[in-house]
C-alpha cells in the first residue's frame, strides 16, 4: 500500500493505493483509522505541503517518520527520499 499525505494550514489529506483499490479522506485520526483496518503492508509513504503552523507539521512529521520507522517503508518529504535529508531522530 502506497501512502500519499498533503497537507496545507492545518488541514491534512490523504490517499491510500492498495490492491484492494484506492481510498482518500482527511485528518490524522480518519488516516489512522484505515490504516488499523488495513492488512496489507504499507510500501512507502510520500509527504508533501506546508503549514504556518509549527505545531501542526509536527504533528504531521512525526506521524510520517513513526509510519516508516515502523514499516520499514520509504518516507518521501516533498519528492526528496528522507535518507537524503537531515532529520532529527527521536528516541
Amino acid at each position: 500500500m502506497k501512502i500519499r499525505i498533503n497537507y496545507s494550514g492545518k488541514s491534512l489529506k490523504f490517499r491510500l493505493d492498495s490492491k484492494k483499490g484506492a481510498s482518500s479522506g482527511e485528518g490524522i485520526a480518519t488516516l489512522l483509522k484505515w490504516l488499523e483496518r488495513s492488512e496489507e503492508k504499507i510500501a512507502s509513504i510520500e509527504l508533501n505541503g506546508e503549514s504556518q503552523s509549527f505545531t501542526f507539521s509536527r504533528q504531521v512529521y512525526l506521524l510520517a517518520n513513526l509510519l516508516s520507522h515502523l514499516s520499514g517503508a520509504p518516507l518521501i518529504i516533498n519528492t526528496v527520499e528522507a535518507h537524503k535529508i537531515a532529520l532529527p531522530e527521536y528516541e
